[in-house]
């Protein structure tokens, strides 16, 4: 009974149901060393966000909550958002070093944590995929591509041996020298996507598509990539956080870039 108790105390401490000192003080009567016992979803973040926003819950309760969490043996993390659950709790934890969480803040991660939700076309589990646009006599070389991101001042080098013209799969890269990459396929346009096709392409006959699986690093690379080759070769982006399928430029992609650059 004392695990389902424990278990019980952890899932209130997740849901931040009630006090957290009072749940940590009767936790103190349980040993720190076991297995993980419960998980932190991107539900519980964005619920705890949600009700800073709405005004429910302070700073400071925000503030403890994720101290109280983030070094704890017995609670794991959602495995497909670990990458960004793990900042998340480190940021909110450390108003010291980071600053005390404010509603822009919020907005910004609420939004992270949306996008890191989304399917993707190929069918991955929480995955995202940025889709470009541009016409086939425009499709720019590796080290053109490159050359792009560079004018952007991303740190991040694409594998330089992939030709963009017959490349389908994964992509190496590195960003600020850690390994990094994303999914990388190039089609017919008009074989994309099976509902109505967007509107406004003017003989944009090719798409390429950006796959990235819930890792901010990879998202990073995906969306400035993306962004770069909108700028070599004059292309549109399906802004895929809009449902009425609107086409966008460079910069919509970057800001998706940059928001998750934030919690790298």
């Amino acid at each position: 009974m004392s695990g389902d108790r424990r278990a019980d105390l952890l899932g209130q401490l997740l849901r931040l149901e009630g006090s957290v000192d009072e749940i940590l003080t009767e936790l103190q009567g349980f040993s720190w060393d076991t297995d993980e016992l419960v998980t932190l979803s991107s539900a519980d973040l964005r619920s705890v966000l949600q009700r800073f926003e709405r005004g429910e819950l302070t700073v400071h309760q925000v503030a403890t909550w994720a101290d109280a969490i983030e070094c704890r043996d017995d609670v794991g993390r959602e495995a497909i958002a670990e990458p960004l659950l793990t900042q998340a709790l480190f940021v909110l934890a450390n108003p010291e070093i980071n600053g005390a969480l404010e509603t822009e803040e919020a907005d910004r991660l609420l939004g992270t944590l949306s996008r890191a939700a989304r399917p993707c076309r190929t069918g991955g589990v929480e995955s995202v995929s940025q889709f470009v646009f541009i016409e086939r006599a425009r499709l720019p070389s590796t080290e053109r591509l490159q050359s792009s991101i560079n004018d952007l001042g991303s740190e991040i080098q694409l594998a330089s041996e992939v030709d963009l013209a017959d490349h389908s799969g994964y992509w190496p890269a590195t960003l600020s020298g850690a390994s990094s990459g994303f999914e990388f396929f190039l089609g017919s346009a008009g074989d994309a996507f099976s509902g109505p096709f967007p509107e406004g392409l003017d003989g944009r006959d090719l798409v390429a598509e950006f796959v990235t699986h819930a890792d901010m690093g990879e998202l990073v690379c995906a969306c400035y990539a993306a962004a770069a080759l909108v700028l070599a070769a004059a292309g549109l982006a399906l802004d895929v956080y809009d449902e009425s399928g609107v086409l966008v430029g460079a910069d919509r992609i970057l800001e998706e870039g940059r928001a998750a650059e934030a919690y790298l």
